[in-house]
């Protein structure tokens, strides 16, 4: 895709700072824009924060500051800004805290001596936080808001009364433990780990086998659990029955291939979702396969054994943020010009031929535009069609209300403004191909629906608001 969505954020917790630091650089595609720390010990929590991915501030220097034998949990966060100020801030940077003393050191800071921290993934709805005394509030970010409703009512009172858009953790001192939660609809991922004999947690699958640790499965929606000081954790306590409503964007795209979410293999999802595509749509006179990189890869693979095709990777990006970080339509078409591009021994291969190319999904147009002009205008290609495995994101629904996510932390809200548009609200799939300048095609939301219920998961138990379903909270 490498299209401009803001989505997520990276969450690790540890009983040790080794643990939670590398689980977090295994997720660092879920969050780049700055990164935070908390580590609680007999003395208190206190709070780092920086600029930038979790390895730009390194590991070792990490261990100096916070030496094991005065801590006994670790909690990491990597953000992507989806709520605050469209510049980046420390200040509005996970861990969101409830006292403490802060050392400004200007590319970093510190906080010592916290009551309560609070990293969280997702996004939560203003209406819901009524209550918050907003004088205390420092920034306009919805998690510290969060941090200040869990410090006023409690945790059962937000599974209860916020319907869902967070996983989170919350160190507090007058807890015996780090509280780890799902919401009750389990929008966001949340998978706990067992290594060397401690439990671990993290926001994806793949982070836990990189560290070797063993799974022990999905934080259940709706129940609280406890990361003891002894690196245990607690049996779930239910709060709220769930209601699940995963989010389908996190297999479609953001998810690594390696990572189960919610048990499904998000590998498996993606290569039955290429072969459903060539199902749907296979044209005769194609020549050869490609894709936008780097989430369609196994669809594509997929798509192209079905067809009896060769698949040609034609594109490299220059930097691999799956994330440009950018909050204007403009800033979004310079960063994806200057960084997506054709393999130029590639070009000759595939002159003059026709070719169709697979993406996860038609955000606001960025990528498809910009790959079909290097299709088009420097390859020479006889034709190109754009095939997403998604169907269409931000239409009008059926009920006629705007779709979008304004929940789920991806940054899609459903309401466009001048810096964000969706390339298919109000339009047939023909004025799209006109728009691109180049067939394009989505697959069905009935081909969607057997894919996933082809691997045990039932469609109702996935959000697909997005794309023209219910919303989760309904």
């Amino acid at each position: 895709m490498g299209e401009v969505i803001e989505h997520n954020c990276l969450l690790a917790v540890a009983h040790n700072l080794h643990d939670a630091y590398s689980i977090a650089v295994a997720l660092e595609h879920r969050g780049k824009d700055s990164t935070g720390l908390f580590a609680w010990g007999e003395n208190g929590i206190d709070v780092l924060k920086w600029m930038g991915s979790v390895t730009d501030f390194g590991n070792k220097a990490l261990q100096r500051i916070f030496p094991a034998e005065r801590y006994h949990t670790f909690g990491i966060h990597g953000r992507y800004r989806t709520r605050g100020s469209t510049e980046i801030n420390l200040k509005e940077s996970h861990p969101h805290v409830i006292g403490g003393l802060v050392e400004d050191k200007r590319n970093h800071i510190f906080i010592r001596g916290c009551e309560k921290a609070l990293i969280h993934n997702g996004q939560i709805e203003e209406k819901y936080l009524a209550g918050v005394d907003k004088i205390k509030l420092q920034t306009n970010c919805d998690s510290e808001a969060l941090l200040y409703y869990y410090d006023k009512f409690g945790i059962e009172a937000i599974l209860n009364n916020i319907p869902d858009g967070y996983t989170l953790a919350i160190a507090d001192i007058n807890n015996n433990g780090t509280i780890l939660c799902r919401g009750s609809r389990g929008l966001k991922p949340g998978i706990c780990g067992i290594k060397d004999g401690f439990d671990c947690f993290a926001s994806e699958s793949v982070a836990l086998r990189e560290i070797r640790a063993s799974l022990k499965g999905d934080l259940d929606p709706g129940s609280i659990y406890y990361l003891r000081p002894n690196g245990k954790i607690s049996e779930p306590r239910q709060i709220v029955a769930p209601i699940k409503r995963h989010c389908i964007f996190e297999v479609q795209y953001v998810a690594h291939p390696i990572s189960l979410v919610d048990r499904l293999s998000v590998v498996v999802i993606r290569q039955d979702l290429g072969e459903k595509l060539a199902e749907e749509f296979h044209p005769k006179d194609a020549e050869f396969v490609t894709y936008n990189p780097e989430s369609p890869k196994d669809a594509a693979q997929k798509y192209a054994e079905k067809l009896g095709l060769p698949l040609i990777e034609c594109f490299y990006k220059i930097k691999d943020n799956r994330s440009f970080q950018a909050h204007t339509q403009q800033a979004r078409e310079d960063s994806i010009y200057s960084n997506l591009h054709l393999i130029p021994h590639i070009i000759p291969a595939i002159r003059g031929k026709v070719g169709e190319v697979v993406d996860d999904s038609f955000v606001r147009g960025t990528v498809v535009k910009r790959s079909k002009y290097l299709l088009y205008e420097e390859a020479k290609v006889k034709r190109a069609d754009f095939l997403s495995y998604t169907p269409q994101i931000g239409i009008i629904g059926k009920d006629g209300v705007s779709r979008g996510c304004d929940f789920g932390g991806i940054d899609m809200p459903s309401e466009e403004n001048e810096h964000h548009a969706f390339l298919a609200r109000n339009r047939t799939i023909d004025e799209i191909s006109k728009i691109v300048g180049a067939e394009v095609y989505f697959l069905s939301m009935e081909g969607l629906r057997e894919v996933y219920e082809k691997r045990g998961m039932p469609f109702n138990n996935l959000c697909t608001f997005c794309i023209g379903g219910e919303h989760p909270f309904k």
